[in-house]
C-alpha cells in the first residue's frame, strides 16, 4: 500500500513575523490591485510568491509562509502566483533600472573626468575613452530600438482598430 506523502514538521516555535519591506528596501512595497473578475492572492500566497520571485528557496518561502514545503511546490505552480511573482520581478527590475539610470550621468562625468586628467596613466585615459564611445553607440542603438518598437506597436494597434 502506498504511504502518503506528509508535508515536513513546522519549525518549533511560534512563526517569524512578516513584516512589510522597508520603503526603497528594493522589494515591491504595495501591491498592484487584482485584475478586475481575478481573485486576490491570499496572505500565505502573496508571501509566497513574493519569497520565491526574491529568490529564496521553496524550504525557505514554506517556513516564511508557516506552510508546507508540498503547499509550497503547489502553490507556485498555480498560474495567479506564477503572474504575480512576475509582476514582482518586474517592480524590482523597474526599480534597479531606475537607480542605474540616475547615476548614469555620474558615471560619464567620471569616466571624462579620467579621460582628461594628465595625472591618470595612458592606459586608462585609453579605456575611459574607449567607454564612453562603446556606451554612446550602445544607448543610441538601444534607444533607436525602442522608438521603433514603440512605432511598430502603435502600429499594430492603429490596424487593430480599423479592422473593428
Amino acid at each position: 500500500m502506498p504511504r502518503k506523502r506528509r508535508d515536513p514538521p513546522a519549525a518549533a516555535g511560534p512563526p517569524a513575523p512578516q513584516a512589510p519591506a522597508p520603503a526603497g528596501a528594493g522589494l515591491p512595497a504595495a501591491r498592484e490591485p487584482a485584475p478586475r473578475g481575478a481573485t486576490p492572492l491570499s496572505a500565505r500566497d502573496e508571501i509566497v510568491a513574493l519569497a520565491l520571485a526574491t529568490g529564496a528557496t521553496k524550504t525557505e518561502a514554506a517556513r516564511r509562509a508557516n506552510a508546507g514545503v508540498r503547499t509550497v511546490y503547489d502553490i507556485a505552480r498555480r498560474p495567479d502566483v506564477i503572474e504575480r511573482m512576475a509582476a514582482i520581478r518586474l517592480e524590482i527590475l523597474t526599480e534597479g533600472v531606475g537607480k542605474l539610470v540616475g547615476l548614469h550621468s555620474e558615471a560619464i562625468e567620471t569616466a571624462a573626468a579620467l579621460m582628461r586628467d594628465r595625472d591618470v596613466t595612458p592606459h586608462t585615459r585609453l579605456w575611459a575613452c574607449q567607454l564612453l564611445m562603446e556606451r554612446t553607440i550602445t544607448l543610441t542603438e538601444h534607444m533607436d530600438t525602442r522608438r521603433e518598437l514603440a512605432e511598430l506597436r502603435q502600429a499594430i494597434a492603429d490596424l487593430d482598430r480599423n479592422r473593428e
